[in-house]
């Protein structure tokens, strides 16, 4: 088959579908897996009539894995679609070695990442991997990413228990010290091997901005610096959700339409920079709008001296005259500081008539977070610590979650309020995964964790019933 001769179609139809896969992840959060399983198999066929062995092999692998998630009627999590990104990005350099005339380089690095990936979130991994290759593929980034985890896990348990059975000898405490530090260590190891870079979330992120411009009659554009900084999924999804409410305030409320910026260019801006300092991620969100208007915020508040600033972060508090689909009921800003507080950051707001300035700064990974155990209507349950703390026994506190409780213990929750559990059982330290699928979706459920005693407990915002619904 003389190949030249349909070369120029194939590259035209090839680059075509990866611009379909491209703009399907764009969605990120609303991704079809079946659009892109539709895209990847177009370009393994065609590949496989042009003889691109290289191509046919990762379009393959790439259908594999979109097979699954469409099947079982799963959203695409992070970790997919960074490897999605990332794989899309290969397949782009492949068709650039076709178009100069030369055969793709196998990728069987790549293949085998896929492949392990698959293997990790659907049972038909292994049958996949058995029938493709029987042949254990070596150790690699993953595999001790999942060791390190499990190890993770068993030693800080361990360490819990030793420390409650062990006497008050000095050489025993140091010894539960030294395996608590390697704990902590191979939990930031863990970490570094899971970071994907902070690109991952642009697409959607420009996406959004060009459906609210549309939406709202403004034009803006988002000028965006550290694209190659590398961060924490665990920490990347929360920020993803807060820079998306950003981008609804800034259009919403700040940048002008464009008959109404006078000197300023027709065109509003938005910067966005993220640098790492020290253990942390500094995030700079910025536009050139009119700015909050503080005269009105203390208005709607009902209070002429208050921090106008801070009745920003407060639930309920708008200036928007028309509350609407995108802004007006006073949940945003609130919203942004709320899930990023959960993670361990901190918000620092300032306006002026030249724009709003948002500084961000969150853990650079999700750190193992101290929790509270208790016991409410026959459950255990584990509470953020940094919102919850012992309090003194109130038989008239109202009952955590207005669960069926009987006992008189009770936590006192940040912001002042109390509520009450049938037990305290005791404080302790422990990395959190984020919720799966569909447990996301619960208001008050923050991830999973695994108990001193080994089994499995879900990690709750006991503050989250106090927010209104929508807001978390």
């Amino acid at each position: 088959m003389d190949r030249s001769r349909y070369r120029s179609l194939f590259l035209s139809e090839a680059r075509r579908a990866l611009a379909e896969a491209d703009a399907e992840l764009a969605e990120r959060d609303d991704a079809d897996p079946r659009e892109l399983l539709r895209a990847f198999h177009t370009l393994k066929g065609m590949s496989a009539t042009m003889e691109h062995g290289a191509l046919v092999a990762i379009a393959h692998a790439l259908e594999d894995v979109c097979e699954v998630f469409a099947r079982d009627g799963r959203p695409l999590d992070v970790a997919t679609i960074a490897l999605l990104v990332d794989a899309v990005g290969h397949l782009r350099a492949q068709l650039a070695e076709v178009e100069s005339g030369r055969e793709p380089p196998d990728a069987e690095a790549l293949e085998r990442r896929i492949r392990r990936h698959l293997s990790e979130r659907a049972h038909t991994g292994f049958r996949l991997l058995v029938e493709e290759d029987p042949t254990p593929p070596p150790a690699d980034v993953d595999s001790a990413g999942e060791d390190a985890a499990a190890a993770l896990a068993d030693m800080l348990a361990a360490c819990r228990r030793l420390r409650e059975l062990a006497d008050d000898t000095p050489a025993v405490a140091a010894e539960i010290h030294r395996l608590e530090a390697g704990a902590r260590r191979m939990y930031h190891r863990l970490a570094e091997l899971r970071e994907v870079p902070f690109e991952t979330v642009l697409p959607p992120l420009r996406r959004r901005l060009r459906a609210l411009c549309r939406e709202l009659g403004r034009e803006a554009s988002l000028e965006v610096e550290g694209e190659d900084v590398r961060v924490d999924p665990e920490v990347l999804g929360p920020l993803q959700t807060a820079l998306v409410q950003l981008l609804h305030n800034a259009l919403a409320h700040g940048i002008e339409r464009p008959e109404e910026r006078g000197a300023k260019s027709a065109v509003g801006r938005i910067s966005l920079g993220v640098e790492r300092v020290g253990k942390r991620l500094h995030v700079r969100f910025a536009d050139d709008g009119r700015g909050l208007d503080l005269v009105r915020l203390r208005a709607v508040a009902g209070d002429p001296t208050a921090d106008a600033l801070a009745l920003a972060l407060r639930p309920g508090i708008s200036t928007a005259s028309d509350p609407g689909v995108v802004a007006g009921r006073g949940h945003g800003l609130p919203a942004v500081w709320h899930l990023l507080s959960g993670l361990g950051g901190e918000v620092h707001l300032e306006s002026s008539s030249a724009g709003t300035r948002l500084h961000i700064e969150v853990p650079l990974h999700a750190e193992l977070t101290p929790l509270l155990l208790v016991r409410a209507a026959g459950q255990t349950l584990a509470l953020l610590a940094r919102r919850a703390a012992t309090g003194p026994e109130d038989a008239g506190a109202a009952p955590l979650f207005a669960l069926q409780v009987a006992g008189a213990a009770s936590v006192d929750l940040a912001g002042g309020a109390r509520v009450r559990v049938d037990h305290v059982l005791g404080a302790f330290e422990a990395p959190v995964a984020r919720p799966p699928w569909p447990l996301h979706a619960l208001p008050h459920l923050v991830g999973t964790t695994v108990a001193p005693e080994g089994h499995i407990l879900l990690v709750v915002d006991p503050t989250s019933a106090l927010l209104p619904r929508g807001t978390s």
